[in-house]
């Protein structure tokens, strides 16, 4: 797998801890996929690319994003919840959430941002998906 998949995952969790304390990653019924994807300009630049979308059978689809999921559990960054897995089990602390954004060159405030920016378009409806800056 890609370092890239590495790096982009530690992102991704980390901006989620920080911009969502307590909360779990939802990743079922493609609800992170549709958020990705509308937040997506707001990426690192480092980061464009990675995430590829596709139309499928059930609607947009992030092509890239279970092997991103699956970097983070390899990471110990996160844990599937049972049984249905609709919920990935954030296992990071804010303090280790912050050095990884710092680790990355990435400001921790820019990280808690995005990761607040995701949670909004993880709440809005399905058909509103797009973000407004």
């Amino acid at each position: 797998m890609s370092k890239i998949y590495y790096e982009f995952a530690n992102f991704l969790i980390s901006s989620w801890r920080l911009g969502q304390p307590g909360r779990d990653l939802p990743v079922g019924h493609e609800r992170l996929d549709r958020a990705l994807e509308a937040v997506e300009s707001h990426i690192p630049t480092r980061f464009q690319g990675v995430l590829l979308f596709c139309d499928s059978a059930v609607g947009r689809v992030c092509h890239t994003l279970p092997a991103i999921l699956q970097a983070a559990a390899e990471s110990h960054l996160i844990q599937p919840i049972p049984p249905r897995y609709l919920n990935d089990r954030v296992v990071i602390g804010a303090s280790r959430a912050m050095d990884i954004l710092e680790n990355l060159d990435i400001e921790i405030e820019d990280g808690k941002a995005f990761g607040k920016q995701l949670a909004d378009a993880v709440d809005r409806p399905a058909n509103t998906q797009k973000f407004n800056t």
